[in-house]
């Protein structure tokens, strides 16, 4: 018989705790895999309620907003709107200036250059146009 004070009597208490620990963990993950995959097979009624649940979420829900709510933000885009136009004319006005006061040798080199920038321009976009165009022929 082995006493409990011999050191061999130790190493059998050790084991058996470390035993009944490790059986303990793997019954744990035996029915946590169970259960995993029972969850997973529920059938038929829960595929129907899945799909019945995706057309629903696919629908947006309109909400309509409050008078004041739709009110602010047209009277907010209205002010935008106003902004742009004072600052295009702003910007329209100071280009006028810029070129009132030139000499009038400046003036003329400026206006060929516009003209010549709007040439340019327009073969650019002829040449994108007609680029864009052959590829579309194929389809």
């Amino acid at each position: 018989m082995v006493n409990k004070g011999d050191n061999n009597y130790d190493i059998k208490v050790n084991l058996r705790s470390a035993v009944r620990k490790l059986l303990t963990v793997i019954v744990l993950l035996i029915f946590s895999t169970m259960m995993i995959r029972a969850q997973d097979n529920r059938g038929y009624r829960t595929s129907v309620r899945k799909s019945s649940e995706r057309a629903i979420a696919r629908k947006e829900a309109r909400v309509r907003e409050p008078r004041s709510v739709r009110k602010a933000k047209k009277k907010q885009e209205a002010n935008q709107e106003k902004l742009k136009k004072e600052y295009e004319a702003f910007v329209e006005e100071g280009r006028k200036r810029a070129y009132e006061i030139q000499s009038p040798e400046v003036k003329e080199r400026m206006k060929a250059n516009k003209k010549e920038t709007r040439r340019r321009y327009k073969e650019k976009k002829k040449i994108n146009s007609a680029n864009t165009t052959k590829p579309r022929k194929k389809y």
